[in-house]
């Protein structure tokens, strides 16, 4: 059952993060998104304060940092708010897939054991030949079971 639970769990996320993946390729403008939209929508510093109910130099300020990648979520919340935008936020994998992240974190965590295992094999002249196999092939077996690994930690 736990390992039905986790693939369902994972296609749910694959299929809700499907529209994010095209947008991984997608730059955030050299002066930033609020910048960016508050001028295309001939808004000032001034406007945007009105819009807020913060000072001009709190709206120059938030600019500032979404540049510098220290602003708030909530920040940018109400923001996007105040210029009738939708603040879209996803965390989504560098691979191609959930599944393929979840299987390469199978794969670094599990291959110091297998490699082990591959020594002592090698010490009694049984060793294969394909080390990098097993470890895919351990891996696809534990993401088919559900696993998270070992020496998972929450």
């Amino acid at each position: 059952m736990k390992s039905n639970f986790h693939t369902l769990r994972v296609k749910q996320l694959e299929k809700h993060l499907q529209p994010f993946f095209a947008a991984q390729s997608a730059h955030r403008p050299k002066r930033g998104w609020i910048n960016a939209i508050r001028e295309v929508n001939g808004l000032t510093l001034r406007d945007m304060a009105q819009r807020t109910g913060k000072h001009y130099q709190a709206i120059a300020q938030l600019e500032k940092s979404e540049v510098q990648n220290s602003i708030t979520v909530k920040s940018l919340m109400e923001v996007a708010a105040a210029m009738d935008c939708e603040l879209v936020y996803a965390l989504v994998p560098k691979h191609e897939s959930l599944r393929a992240l979840v299987k390469n974190r199978l794969m670094r965590s599990i291959a110091p054991m297998v490699r082990a295992v591959e020594h002592s094999m090698v010490l009694e002249g049984q060793a294969s030949s394909d080390i990098e196999a097993k470890i895919e092939d351990e891996a696809e077996r534990m993401l088919e079971q559900g696993k998270k690994g070992p020496r998972w930690k929450k």
